[in-house]
């Protein structure tokens, strides 16, 4: 058993679980998908206790340029994310009902981009090549903010109405987030020399 190629096996296997994760949750019920989270969040948990596990396993001196500090960087990245992850169907509930088109198209739209931009990470990772830039979803974020400024404006006004700024802008931080954690993630898998370490294992 090789370190290097478990902490590889299991970082893909983060990202490509996550796309199917999202991917799983489009067009399911409000409320139906309780199992789902509760499964992969059992398979997070795995997933981070293998990566903590191989990384301490590592000779970081067969690739000086990876560093222990690198794979611990990109650990607490994936576990941020996995928390970020964990909130995605109580938003996508939440907003189903609360906002008014086009907002709940643009908030598919964004997971659907994050969905194409873990299957990147996955397959760049795959084929041991740097990740490049991954799918706009800053600017569907930046666009879902400026449809969503009009009802910023109404946090002011009745409960009812209130009720639905709120959920408007718990939804933008809430794509905010994700999308900065997706690029935090690829800052520190990019940081990695994951062709050097597969050189090694030969």
């Amino acid at each position: 058993v090789v370190p290097e190629r478990e902490f590889s096996k299991q970082v893909r296997s983060f990202f490509d679980g996550s796309g199917r994760f999202i991917r799983g949750l489009e067009g399911s019920a409000p409320g139906s998908a309780d199992a789902s989270i509760i499964s992969a969040r059992q398979r997070w948990q795995g997933i981070l206790k293998q990566l903590k596990t191989w990384s301490s396993a590592i000779n970081y001196r067969r690739v000086p340029g990876n560093d222990p500090h690198k794979t611990q960087a990109l650990i607490e990245s994936i576990e941020r994310m996995a928390l970020r992850l964990d909130s995605v169907e109580h938003v996508r509930e939440q907003s189903l009902g609360a906002l008014e088109e086009p907002l709940p198209k643009l908030l598919d739209r964004f997971y659907e981009t994050c969905v194409e931009s873990f299957q990147l990470i996955g397959n760049s990772l795959a084929d041991l090549k740097p990740i490049p830039v991954l799918p706009v979803t800053r600017s569907l974020v930046r666009e879902f903010e400026s449809r969503a400024d009009p009802i910023r404006g109404l946090a002011v006004g009745d409960d009812e109405v209130r009720a639905s700024a709120l959920h408007v802008l718990r939804a933008a931080a809430h794509m905010q987030l994700l999308a900065g954690e997706l690029s935090d993630c690829r800052d520190k898998a990019n940081a990695l020399d994951w062709k050097a370490w597969n050189q090694n294992w030969l």
